[in-house]
């Protein structure tokens, strides 16, 4: 009886660690976001920028065109109408190549420090990130005087 009182406060102290409160993608702000191919080392070359922006063909829905030909929509389904119930908080709507429509969300990705939106293409977007986690890339070399 007692190791399941033990195994109960655990588990639920735990999920209280592992409980995050996501910074959702503000629909109204012209932001940038960092994306990538998540298979693919990070460096300048393949590191593109997602941004908010309206899509006049969806309604003025905000969203985020990305370089893999998908967008994301922030508050809007597929046809361009706002949502009259909101998706989870940090769930948005994913038009993929095909154009079919699916949800993706927010998650936490410990190695980086970042909340994450990942598409079925494997395109990473960095939502927020708690510190730059990423090597550094060109850095120039600093002289030490002996």
């Amino acid at each position: 009886m007692m190791m399941n009182k033990i195994l109960v406060l655990l588990f639920v102290s735990l999920g209280f660690i592992e409980c995050r409160e996501m910074h959702p993608i503000k629909p109204d702000t012209d932001m940038c976001f960092d994306s990538y191919i998540d298979v693919q080392p990070i460096n300048l070359s393949n590191l593109t920028k997602a941004c908010v922006e309206p899509f006049p063909e969806i309604n003025n829905c905000p969203g985020m065109g990305l370089f893999t030909d998908e967008v994301i929509l922030l508050d809007c389904d597929i046809s361009g109408n706002k949502r009259t119930e909101p998706l989870k908080t940090g769930c948005y709507t994913l038009i993929k190549k095909d154009s079919t429509e699916e949800v993706i969300c927010q998650r936490y990705n410990r190695k980086k420090m970042c909340e994450m939106l990942k598409t079925p293409s494997n395109l990473a977007i960095e939502v927020y990130c708690q510190r730059s986690s990423r090597s550094i890339v060109n850095v120039e070399r600093i002289k030490t005087v002996p």
